[in-house]
């Protein structure tokens, strides 16, 4: 066991006051603790850390995705120093892909488990057009589909977050789940994006994973969320999401635990 304390920030959310107006006014909010973390139980899940091209290339799937000038961003500021620790320390490293032949021909790819499929209902002709209408004029638009479907033909992984040798790539929660039974993996660290979508209901991502027991925590600074015009300003859905997921890190205060190692 290679355990280590770490300042965790954790959100206080038992005690609503049933007397003010607002109970929930009454919770805690943020605090901070510190707890113990076994290191050799533990991987970081880079998720969808995904190169879509240029918004000159693909302008589309820039319109329909906000938040990518932020992740970009992250990659390119935060991933580097954190990656490095990472690796250094000598973290478990799993890149979570979307399905594709990028992934499938890596050699880090895992074959593992790829047998997960999802059985599809056979929708009628009012659903389908009904969920036409929610493609074309909720998300993602009618006029980006095309840049879409061309972007993820050529999909890279973003500079700063590609695997190296011996750092596992899947795309399935199966793969995942019989990955770190392999390797004694019960808390998953995810980085990545983003907090709100896909590292919470993608395969591979939160709701999936914690549904099999794993603790599931989150690096504030490595992450981001799909903001909309009333919360874009401020990046409120981020704050939201992180406040659902409770227990979440600070960039600083994970690299001065990887720094602090005991036996």
């Amino acid at each position: 066991m290679r355990k280590t304390k770490f300042k965790i920030c954790y959100y206080d959310q038992t005690s609503a006051d049933v007397s003010l107006p607002v109970p929930g006014q009454g919770y805690g909010g943020w605090k901070k603790t510190e707890l113990d973390f076994d290191l050799d139980t533990t991987a970081v899940i880079v998720m969808h850390a995904i190169d879509y091209g240029t918004p000159e290339k693909y302008p589309g799937m820039f319109r329909s995705c906000e938040y990518m000038p932020r992740a970009i961003e992250i990659d390119r500021v935060i991933f580097p120093p954190l990656m490095s620790a990472i690796r250094k320390s000598g973290l478990k490293v799993i890149h979570v892909g979307y399905n594709g032949p990028m992934y499938v021909g890596h050699e880090n790819y895992v074959n593992d488990g790829v047998e997960c499929t999802y059985p599809w209902i056979n929708s009628g002709e009012t659903t389908r057009a009904i969920l036409q209408f929610k493609n074309d004029y909720n998300f993602p638009g009618k006029e980006n589909h095309a840049d879409r479907n061309r972007s993820c033909e050529n999909l890279d992984f973003l500079p700063n977050a590609r695997p190296v040798p011996g750092e596992s790539i899947v795309i399935n929660t199966n793969q995942l789940f019989k990955l770190c039974q392999k390797e004694g993996v019960d808390h998953l660290l995810y980085i990545g994006y983003c907090v709100d979508a896909c590292i919470q209901a993608a395969p591979c991502g939160m709701v999936d994973m914690m549904r099999r027991g794993f603790l599931c925590t989150i690096i504030r600074e490595a992450t981001t969320a799909v903001e909309n015009k009333e919360t874009s300003e401020h990046q409120l859905t981020k704050e939201r999401a992180l406040t659902g997921i409770g227990l979440i890190f600070s960039l600083d205060d994970f690299l001065e635990g990887l720094n602090k190692e005991e036996c």
